[in-house]
């Protein structure tokens, strides 16, 4: 799962992501993806919630940019990248 870019990249290495980096009219439930996603990273977002998410898409790996997540139950840091991305493995 990942925020917009560079996540729209992440496909191309292989990577399966929640909701698509571009419109993919063969996705019957794109717009429920995309609204996953959204959820998932909104402030507001309670725990409940985003372990729903994990669950329903198989989530193992969460790539944000920047601090937004830190503390986030569930998540453990991997790596940081150049850009201030951040990689997090999805725990327990």
């Amino acid at each position: 799962m990942a925020r917009e870019l560079p996540s729209r990249q992440i496909p191309a290495y292989g990577a399966y992501t929640v909701a698509p980096g571009y419109p993919d009219f063969f996705l019957r439930d794109e717009g429920e993806r995309v609204g996953a996603v959204r959820a998932y990273f909104s402030e507001g977002a309670v725990g409940s919630v985003r372990r729903g998410i994990v669950r329903e898409y198989g989530v193992r790996w969460v790539v944000d940019r920047g601090d937004g997540l830190r503390g986030v139950e569930g998540l453990a840091v991997v790596a940081r990248g150049p850009g201030g991305e951040v990689l997090y493995a999805v725990v327990g």
